[in-house]
């Protein structure tokens, strides 16, 4: 019984000191402002598309859906005739992303599934690094959204568009929570 007592306050000692040391670590969270131009636009991007699916499934059940089709119209100020134009482009994005998306999956799972049997405590177990495809894709998949981003910024023009991307970069960054500890974020 005393061995168990003594194997008690020893791990609530250890837990003391590690949460001890956590909570002085230093938090920095990251600004909208300094969230990665793609991630800002995939993000709306894809929230664009689930909206405009949740309006069409809405419609089809006869139920009110204005507010969910014209929502991103109304937070980014926009006019029907923009929004049209960043919803058409939103839509043909994340049609892009979801095909490189799908071939990032297929790749994972290949990879995965050569080491699915390995034992954990064999020498083979340890996890490989990403395999290069996967950030080739990751560029493809960056330029297909910027290349979207541009193509409003083109049919928007500059001063509508500044405008427009920092309503995004608010709208997308509020829902974001990113953060990091300090040593990480240097």
């Amino acid at each position: 019984m005393r061995h168990f007592e003594v194997c008690r306050v020893c791990c609530l000692f250890f837990f003391l000191v590690a949460a001890a040391l956590h909570a002085q670590q230093p938090r920095v969270t990251l600004s909208p402002q300094a969230l990665p131009r793609d991630v800002i636009y995939r993000t709306l991007f894809r929230e664009i598309a689930a909206y405009q699916a949740e309006a069409d499934r809405l419609a089809a059940q006869s139920k009110p859906d204005a507010f969910v089709r014209h929502y991103h119209e109304s937070v980014l100020q926009l006019s029907a005739a923009q929004f049209a134009q960043v919803k058409n482009v939103a839509l043909g994005c994340v049609q892009q992303i979801q095909a490189i998306d799908l071939r990032a999956k297929e790749i994972i799972d290949t990879t995965k599934n050569q080491f699915k049997n390995v034992p954990k405590t064999s020498p083979k177990a340890i996890v490989p690094p990403p395999p290069q495809e996967l950030a080739e894709l990751e560029v493809q998949r960056s330029a297909i959204v910027l290349a979207a981003a541009d193509t409003i910024a083109t049919a928007l023009g500059p001063a509508q568009f500044s405008y427009f991307e920092n309503l995004t970069r608010r709208h997308v960054g509020s829902g974001l929570k990113a953060s990091t500890t300090a040593s990480n974020a240097q």
